[in-house]
């Protein structure tokens, strides 16, 4: 995980927000270029190589206005979350 890599997430949520062509809904579907390209970056940079939140860029991405939420866990941890757009939520993990 870089910090282009983390900056790169931003923006992609940015352009997802800003895309005309994308209809708001509750879940994103990947079959989205802009929407495949957000899953593949938070799935490296929102997770830490043991397989935990990255806490961290959580915040970074909140303070830029993409909340995060838990949306399947276990005894461990989370297994799975979302990131909240005003488009609807973009599921990774």
């Amino acid at each position: 995980m870089s910090k282009s890599e983390v900056l790169e997430l931003i923006e992609t949520l940015n352009n997802i927000e800003k895309d005309v062509t994308i209809i708001k809904c509750l879940y994103l579907s990947c079959d989205i270029p802009l929407v495949e390209k957000a899953v593949c970056l938070a799935d490296r940079v929102l997770v830490d190589d043991n397989g935990q939140c990255n806490w961290e860029i959580m915040k970074q991405l909140e303070e830029n206005g993409f909340n995060i939420v838990c949306t399947e866990r276990d005894r461990f941890g989370w297994l799975c979350a979302c990131v909240l757009t005003s488009k609807g939520r973009i599921n990774y993990g």
